[in-house]
């Protein structure tokens, strides 16, 4: 608070009532003050909720963070089937998260059979939308010649990339 006193139980009164109302933001922020303990005890399982009401609401942010909690089982049992059924509705909707979870699976093989190629197309695309995390990839998959021919300056030219966006 500007001019008025904080009040962390007032806000989280105020995302129930926007969430209520069908927010999908909100329900992002109340699934996170329950994932991380703000404003009271850390709980996965209400976080896991949160983020599920978001997703079902069409939030692209949400999906990614529904199939994150599957792949990882935090707060719900761990599903890579509905993990992929998440990220690809979040990745359909252009969230580079989502599509850079997608290509984690297809790299490790869990969720969907191990598919280099496959997970190289969908780092590019979410490298293409700026996310740094799927350029260090690329770059691992060119200098570990994983499913490309080992070429270790184009690996480099992708980790300077990724650098340049503050990775």
């Amino acid at each position: 608070g500007w001019l008025v006193p904080t009040s962390s139980r007032r806000a989280i009164g105020w995302y129930h009532k926007a969430a209520d109302a069908g927010n999908p933001l909100a329900m992002i922020f109340l699934g996170q003050s329950r994932e991380f303990g703000w404003g009271g005890k850390a709980n996965p399982e209400d976080a896991f909720s949160w983020y599920h009401k978001a997703a079902v609401a069409g939030s692209p942010p949400a999906m990614n963070l529904v199939a994150i909690a599957l792949e990882h089982g935090t707060g719900v049992k761990q599903d890579y089937g509905r993990a992929v059924f998440w990220l690809r509705k979040a990745a359909a909707a252009a969230n580079a998260g989502a599509m850079d979870g997608i290509a984690t699976l297809y790299e490790s093989g869990k969720g969907v059979p191990k598919n280099y190629p496959k997970a190289m197309v969908w780092f590019r695309r979410a490298a293409a939308r700026g996310d740094a995390s799927a350029m260090i990839a690329i770059g691992d998959m060119y200098v570990g010649a994983m499913g490309v021919p080992r070429d270790s300056l184009r690996g480099i030219d992708w980790y300077k990339m990724a650098a340049a966006r503050g990775s």
